[in-house]
């Protein structure tokens, strides 16, 4: 059988069917409603519990640092009636998501939007729509479209596209969280001062503190690791930056022998035996990404205290800056043990990652001046 393919040829149509249910063009968008971290999954109850829910589980909804049991995005589904969808087109984020060889409302809702020809493709299993829009019937929303012959189909046209739907998630989230943390008192100052010694800055939120300023030696190379913390009563937000001059690309086995030293030596427990550790023992997620216009690789999984029973999760980039010939590490951590809501610890550490990815160098600054 030949395997279904994206429909591209429709798009354009299914572009311009959509633009026609909201509101006019010249009227001004509202606002979307609904947090940063939620996604209001449209689907049926025998669809969601079946391999199309599994698949926007694992692929939207993935753990943010595997193997906690905390998603990247909460995923909550919601039924599709004419009383309820006025209020449902108003929310951040929204998956429609159904097989057309079923009569439910998502799959009408689905088959209106698309021409007569594209829908006998669908149903044929020749074919698939898996589509993200911004914006479309309110402003800082995103809607995802994703329609197949069978469940199969379709859960298998989500997973080949697991990487796209993340980014349409991600990217707006990651904006908006941006925005919250640094609409006050952001510590510019400090900024200025981490780039006048160092040569690179991230956005510092009000209330971090630079605890150590420093170098570190591994393998006969001396690096510098500056550190900033948030601490409070009922947790702590830890990131590093460690970068190593006079180099010529990213060694890896480098990288994981650097960041090892570096938690050893700084990020010490309460005993004289304790300090931080990436637990090898469970999953590791690494995946390609960019920060600041330069090729990335981030990584995700839990650090864990030796000698004391401490842990949480980490992400970490690590990437070259060629112009400066350097490598640069940066890593962040949570330990937030009194906050039972899982919600909590995606917020906190997607603020890590919003801190990291604002990583720039002189040369970055001075090209956006």
């Amino acid at each position: 059988m030949r395997r279904p393919v994206l429909l591209a040829g429709l798009l354009a149509f299914l572009s311009l069917s959509l633009a026609a249910c909201g509101p006019g063009a010249s009227a001004p968008l509202p606002n979307a409603i609904g947090a940063p971290g939620e996604v209001m999954v449209v689907a049926d109850s025998a669809t969601w519990s079946g391999p199309v829910g599994d698949a926007l589980r694992q692929t939207v909804g993935g753990s943010i640092a595997p193997p906690l049991d905390i998603p990247d995005f909460r995923l909550i589904r919601q039924n599709l009636t004419n009383e309820g969808f006025s209020s449902l087109r108003s929310f951040k984020n929204l998956i429609f998501a159904a097989p057309l060889n079923d009569t439910s409302a998502v799959a009408r809702f689905l088959e209106a939007r698309l021409d007569s020809a594209g829908v006998r493709l669908i149903r044929a299993g020749e074919g698939t729509v898996v589509l993200p829009r911004r914006d479309l019937w309110a402003r800082n929303q995103v809607v995802v479209l994703a329609a197949a012959g069978t469940d199969s189909l379709l859960a298998e046209a989500i997973r080949a596209r697991a990487d796209t739907l993340r980014m349409a998630f991600t990217g707006p989230t990651l904006a908006q969280t941006e925005a919250d943390m640094f609409s006050r008192n952001r510590q510019v100052l400090r900024e200025d001062s981490l780039m006048a010694a160092h040569d690179f800055a991230v956005n510092v939120q009000h209330d971090y503190f630079v605890s150590q300023d420093t170098t570190l030696d591994v393998d006969g190379q001396t690096g510098q690791f500056v550190r900033i913390r948030r601490v409070l009563s009922d947790t702590w937000r830890d990131l590093f930056v460690y970068y190593e001059d006079g180099v010529s690309g990213v060694d890896s086995a480098h990288v994981e022998r650097v960041t090892d030293a570096a938690l050893e030596q700084f990020i010490r427990g309460a005993y004289d035996s304790s300090y931080v550790r990436i637990d090898r023992l469970r999953p590791i997620r690494m995946e390609p990404v960019t920060i600041a216009g330069r090729d990335a690789t981030e990584t995700r999984g839990l650090w864990r205290m030796v000698e004391d029973f401490m842990g949480g999760p980490f992400v970490r980039y690590h990437f070259y800056d060629a112009e400066q010939q350097r490598l640069y590490i940066v890593y962040g951590m949570v330990f937030a043990p009194q906050h039972q809501f899982r919600a909590n610890k995606r917020e906190f550490l997607r603020q890590l990652e919003v801190i990291a990815r604002t990583f720039r160098t002189r040369a970055d600054a001075a090209a956006e001046a």
